[in-house]
């Protein structure tokens, strides 16, 4: 039997015999109690209490073993900085949400969107119905302009009849040729 060469760590326990922990055999170790977790697994090991965002829900808990908490991000096991993610529902039991990616979880997989934040990642539409989908707005914008146009063209005589300055170019002629010629009728 293991005996320990210092005292155990306050929030920790000894196991003098070998108990089944987390599906493991662990003899004569010390473990971490409640809401704290193990620096590390030798004798220099320490407790150390668990911060928010850690789901330290388990004796014996080393820093690589301990998870996210729903609504909590970390970059790796070895990071000790737990985020709180910028949405909620994109990060779940320490890991990203189906088809999310990256810090806080914030970004969509290749190949997916989302319409807005904090909307689940859908899968993007395929390359032809988005060139089908531009081209049929494309037509309609273009109908719509091509019926503006129209209209503005139809309804110009009746708003603002149109006047052409011939007669006044050849009514100002006839006058000038006039007054030429004949002693200033104009």
């Amino acid at each position: 039997m293991r005996q320990l060469s210092n005292p155990p760590p306050p929030q920790s326990t000894f196991l003098s015999s070998c108990s089944l922990i987390d599906a493991r055999f662990l003899c004569g170790v010390v473990l971490c109690t409640g809401r704290y977790y193990a620096t590390s697994r030798d004798d220099k090991m320490s407790c150390v209490q668990c911060r928010d965002g850690m789901d330290c829900f388990a004796t014996g808990m080393i820093l690589a073993d301990v998870p996210s908490q729903s609504g909590w991000w970390r970059s790796d096991n070895a990071s000790l900085s737990f985020l709180q993610c910028l949405q909620p529902s994109n990060c779940v039991n320490g890991r990203c949400a189906p088809n999310r990616i990256g810090a806080l979880c914030a970004v969509c997989e290749v190949g997916y969107h989302m319409a807005t934040q904090g909307a689940e990642c859908e899968k993007c539409a395929s390359q032809s119905a988005s060139i089908a989908g531009t081209i049929g707005f494309s037509i309609l914008i273009a109908a719509a302009l091509g019926v503006v146009f129209y209209v503005i063209w139809r309804t110009e005589n009746i708003i603002i009849p149109k006047s052409t300055p011939w007669k006044e170019v050849r009514a100002f002629t006839v006058c000038y040729q006039s007054s030429v010629y004949a002693s200033r009728l104009c």
